[in-house]
């Protein structure tokens, strides 16, 4: 007997807004966030001037009317939630990769096996393999070679450290800061 289909997460406030709408509008929030982010840009390029100048108000305000225009609403697909959670992860993971190489390199006799691995992905979303691709780098001794439609080869320097499941705890991290194309969060194959 076949399985339901689950439910999806998302309701219809949450879905995307329809390409024939090109101007839509957020929350109060996201319109606070915009000229915060607008404002933050103008203080930045004039190196900590007037903000409140007539120039300042009027540019912040342009720019926050042509945001809406050229990047709606759930139009962008990272979660900002899930980066800063996912930021001490990528951290932690340079900091492994550097000392692997400085290790490695300081050794009088390096002792590697090289192997090449193939890593299918489970998710479908381009820009989430691309960015695991680059991710995937900082694992320690690690570098992505090649990127096809639905898989990655990966160099290993040594094969004690080919681990699929810590290239899938990767790609779950990485898929988890995306939004699908409903603006609902990934969701990540073979898991519910």
């Amino acid at each position: 007997m076949a399985e339901p289909k689950k439910e999806s997460r998302c309701n219809s406030s949450e879905s995307a807004q329809s390409p024939e709408s090109s101007w839509s509008f957020p929350g109060p929030g996201g319109v606070l966030a915009r000229i915060l982010g607008f404002s933050l840009l103008w203080w930045i390029l004039t190196e900590g001037g007037s903000l409140f100048s007539v120039l300042g108000l009027l540019g912040v305000g342009m720019a926050v009317l042509v945001s809406f225009r050229l990047l709606p609403p759930r139009s962008w697909p990272l979660r900002p939630l899930a980066v800063v959670r996912f930021l001490p992860f990528f951290l932690w993971q340079s900091l492994l990769g550097g000392l692997d190489v400085a290790s490695r390199s300081m050794r009088l006799k390096v002792n590697v096996t090289p192997i090449l691995i193939t890593h299918v992905f489970t998710k479908e979303s381009e820009a989430a393999r691309v960015l695991f691709v680059w991710v995937v780098s900082l694992l320690p001794g690690t570098a992505a070679v090649d990127l096809q439609v639905d898989k990655a080869l990966i160099h290993v320097l040594d094969q004690r450290l080919a681990d699929s499941s810590t290239l899938r705890e990767l790609e779950r991290k990485v898929a988890g800061m995306f939004r699908d194309h409903n603006g609902c969060q990934c969701t990540f194959a073979g898991t519910d």
